[in-house]
């Protein structure tokens, strides 16, 4: 990091003369930047008068015309006193005649890239003389350089988009953020309070949470000082939130009107700005909301952190979660919440409901019966005796039935055996 500080030239008030150079660049490719043609000019004259260019001091570079015009002053020379016959040499370096036509000296160390037309010299302060009034410049429009182009957003999620600095540039007002840029509609209409995405024109920044997918044309607009204008067309793409399987779910009731905040786009920026506040979070990436609800004159929030894993459930991370939005003793809001929220949002409600693999399997316990009901022992339910005859006919029936086949078979069988132990004998003599 280092600081450049520009201050007022301790000459400035005395200067006495003005030499400048018309001139024509030859081979523009040359130069990308006006800057290095005046590099090169000023290195041209530091070998003219033999000097380390700490005695030429730049005054104006108008390069918005043609031709281009370099001027600047000998600071070696008196300054409280017309010093005609030193000025004079100074100009007679560069020139052939009293016509201003350039030296050839000056015209080799420029060309072939630049070309001299003209020299001239203008007296200043003591040395003044009625000057002939100069026709201001005509203005340049400023150019598209970096365009936008593309830029995606997820439904649910907030969007922040700074426009660099480099996406516009006016050759007059060289500081990009002299220039005023506005976002419109893709047929150049004001974009909609209501419409879930806004533009800062003050920190040039797109922001919003979408509701749902789709595509959007805008047209980024940019107006330099002297009104002119430059046209960058974009493309803004929506895509629908991945489906995820989220472990837990966190809501925030807050006392502001539904109408109110589901129709500002720089309210719900700044409801999720100060939720990653209250969790100490960098930036917002981590937070997707659901849809909006009304609950009577109130909003409800609901949001899934992302970065909580959703393979299993995390207990300690939503614990750590949860008691920076309620109190441990009773599970109210907590105070940091309050702090952080307010006065923009009042909140009176803080919900942690754990769903998927943090769902809690609870078994119902039924209340205890009232004195006046009399509820007797043996009575049966239609449902359970459905269910006792069903069990009847699908095991004990079939087993029985199983068990009777097998006794008489074992019964028949055993008379069989005996019926031909007990047949005839042949006698044997």
């Amino acid at each position: 990091m280092f600081t450049i500080q520009v201050q007022q030239h301790k000459l400035q008030r005395v200067v006495n003369h003005e030499i400048s150079l018309l001139m024509r660049i030859e081979k523009q490719q040359e130069f990308p930047h006006f800057v290095d043609w005046c590099l090169k000019t000023l290195r041209a004259l530091g070998r003219i008068y033999n000097t380390n260019m700490t005695e030429i001091t730049v005054r104006n570079v108008n390069y918005t015309s043609e031709p281009v015009i370099f001027t600047w002053t000998n600071d070696s020379i008196p300054t409280n006193y017309c010093p005609i016959e030193e000025i004079d040499n100074l100009y007679k370096m560069l020139t052939a005649n009293d016509r201003g036509d350039p030296r050839q000296e000056l015209s080799l160390l420029l060309g072939p890239e630049l070309r001299v037309k003209k020299v001239t010299k203008h007296g200043l302060g003591v040395c003044e003389t009625p000057q002939v009034p100069v026709t201001p410049p005509t203005n340049f429009s400023p150019f598209l350089r970096n365009p936008v182009d593309h830029i995606n957003a997820t439904v649910g999620e907030l969007l922040v988009f700074k426009v660099p600095d480099d996406t516009f540039y006016d050759p007059e007002d060289t500081d990009s953020r002299t220039l005023n840029i506005s976002l419109l509609t893709a047929d150049r209409q004001a974009i909609k309070p209501s419409n879930w995405l806004q533009f800062d024109s003050k920190n040039r920044e797109f922001f919003g949470i979408p509701r749902k997918p789709g595509r959007s044309e805008y047209q980024l607009i940019c107006v330099d000082s002297a009104g002119s204008t430059a046209t960058d067309s974009l493309e803004i793409v929506v895509y629908p939130a991945p489906k995820m399987h989220y472990n837990v779910e966190f809501s925030m009731t807050i006392e502001t009107p539904y109408d109110t905040f589901v129709n500002s786009a720089s309210m719900q920026r700044k409801f999720i700005e100060k939720l990653q506040e209250v969790f100490g979070d960098r930036n917002a990436s981590f937070i997707h909301t659901n849809p909006f609800k009304q609950k009577d004159h109130s909003t409800i929030v609901t949001w899934y952190n992302k970065s909580l894993s959703t393979l299993k459930c995390p207990h300690d991370e939503i614990n750590h979660l949860e008691s920076m939005l309620r109190n441990h003793q009773d599970r109210g809001i907590s105070s940091r919440v309050s702090g952080i929220m307010e006065p923009e949002f009042l909140v009176s409600k803080i919900s942690v409901l754990t769903v998927g693999n943090c769902r809690s399997k609870t078994i119902a316990v039924p209340p205890p019966p009232h004195e006046d009901v009399n509820v007797p022992v043996d009575e049966k339910s239609p449902e359970a005796s459905a269910d006792e005859y069903q069990y009847l006919m699908t095991f004990i029936l079939p087993a029985v039935i199983i068990a009777v086949m097998i006794f008489v078979t074992a019964v028949v069988a055993r008379s069989w055996r005996r019926s031909r132990s007990r047949g005839p004998r042949l006698r044997s003599y």
